[in-house]
C-alpha cells in the first residue's frame, strides 16, 4: 500500500459498553487494516439536557497522491479524506446542549466526503495554491497546543455567526486557499470559499448535507485571512517556543440583526414589528496565542509546560 494512504479509526464505545468492548473494537479496526486507532469515553454527570453516556466513533480514510513522483509534475498533490461516523450525534446534541465542542469527532452518523483538493506548490516552497472541497479549521484559528485536548475544534464565535457553521468539521465546501511562507517563522493564509456548506434550512446543517456531496458554489462567499509568527521552533533550540496568529473574516451574505427590527425599534420592545432588520455582510477578527512556559532539557517546542489562548470578536 502507498505510504501516503493512511486509515484512522476512533471509537467512544467505552462510555456505553465499557473498556473491554472499546479495546475489542480497536483490535477489530486494526485487524481490518486501520493504521491509527482512537478510543475515548464521553459522559455527562450533571446538568445539561440529561445525564448519561454516548457512543461516537470515527473511521477516517485519507489518500494523497504526489504527481511529481507519479507523472513528473513537481509540486502538484491530490488529497482526499472520507469520514465514516458512528453513534448518535455526540454529547453536545444529546446530553449537554452546548455551543462549544465537547469532542472533536462528534457528528451525525453517516459516511461523508470531507476534503478533496489539488494543491500546487511553487519552486522554493515559499507558496502553495489549493483548490477543491476544503475546510478551514485545519489551518485557520488553529492553535499549536490545543490539539492535545479532544475539545479542540472550530471555535464557537465564527461557528454561530456563519451559515451552517462554516466549512469546518464535519462540513466542507468548494473554495481556494493561498499560503505564503516568506520566512521559516512567518506564514500568510488567505481562503475564499462558498459561504454556506449545507444550504438554507431550519434543520441540522449536517442533515442538509448528509454525505458531503452538495458542492454548493452559488452562495455569497466567505473570505478569511490569517498572519502567523512562530519563534524558537527548532528542535535543537533551548529557548521557550511559541507563536501568535492574527486573522479576520468577512461573509458577503445578509443577516438578521439580533437587536433591532426593520424600522429601528428594539426587537424586545412591545412596539417592535417582530421582523429583524437585515444587515449586509458579517465580520470577525481573532487572535491565537501559543506559549511554552517550560522547556525541559533536550525537549522540543511541543514539550514541557504549554499555554494557549484564543480570542475573537464579531
Amino acid at each position: 500500500r502507498d505510504e501516503n494512504f493512511v486509515i484512522c479509526a476512533r471509537t467512544d464505545a467505552r462510555g456505553v459498553e465499557g473498556l473491554d468492548a472499546a479495546i475489542a473494537r480497536a483490535k477489530e479496526y486494526a485487524a481490518a487494516g486501520a493504521d491509527l486507532i482512537f478510543t475515548e469515553a464521553l459522559a455527562n454527570l450533571r446538568g445539561g439536557i440529561k445525564q448519561g453516556a454516548v457512543f461516537d466513533g470515527k473511521l477516517e480514510t485519507l489518500i494523497g497522491i504526489d504527481f511529481g513522483r507519479l507523472a513528473g509534475w513537481n509540486g502538484l498533490k491530490l488529497f482526499g479524506n472520507i469520514l465514516h461516523l458512528q453513534g448518535n450525534g455526540g454529547p453536545g446534541r444529546n446530553l449537554v446542549g452546548n455551543l462549544n465542542t465537547i469532542s472533536n469527532i462528534e457528528a451525525l452518523p453517516t459516511t461523508r466526503l470531507s476534503e478533496l483538493w489539488l494543491q500546487q506548490s511553487f519552486p522554493g516552497g515559499l507558496a502553495s495554491l489549493r483548490a477543491g472541497q476544503l475546510v478551514v479549521d485545519t489551518e485557520f484559528l488553529f492553535s499549536q497546543y490545543f490539539s492535545f485536548f479532544i475539545t479542540s475544534d472550530w471555535p464557537t464565535n465564527p461557528a454561530v455567526n456563519i451559515p451552517s457553521g462554516g466549512a469546518a468539521y464535519p462540513l466542507s465546501t468548494p473554495g481556494i486557499r493561498l499560503k505564503v511562507d516568506p520566512t521559516p517563522q512567518t506564514t500568510f493564509l488567505l481562503s475564499v470559499l462558498n459561504g454556506d456548506p449545507a444550504g438554507p434550512g431550519l434543520n441540522d446543517p449536517e442533515e442538509r448535507n448528509r454525505y458531503g456531496l452538495n458542492f454548493r458554489v452559488n452562495d455569497p462567499p466567505f473570505v478569511i485571512s490569517e498572519f502567523q509568527y512562530r519563534y524558537n521552533q527548532d528542535p535543537h533550540s533551548t529557548a521557550l517556543a511559541g507563536g501568535i496568529r492574527f486573522g479576520g473574516w468577512h461573509h458577503f451574505g445578509t443577516f438578521d440583526d439580533l437587536r433591532f427590527d426593520s424600522v429601528g425599534n428594539s426587537l424586545a420592545s412591545p412596539l417592535s414589528t417582530g421582523v429583524a432588520r437585515r444587515l449586509k455582510g458579517n465580520d470577525g477578527i481573532y487572535a491565537v496565542l501559543d506559549q511554552q512556559l517550560y522547556r525541559p532539557p533536550g525537549g522540543d517546542a511541543n514539550s514541557g509546560v504549554l499555554l494557549f489562548g484564543r480570542a475573537a470578536y464579531s
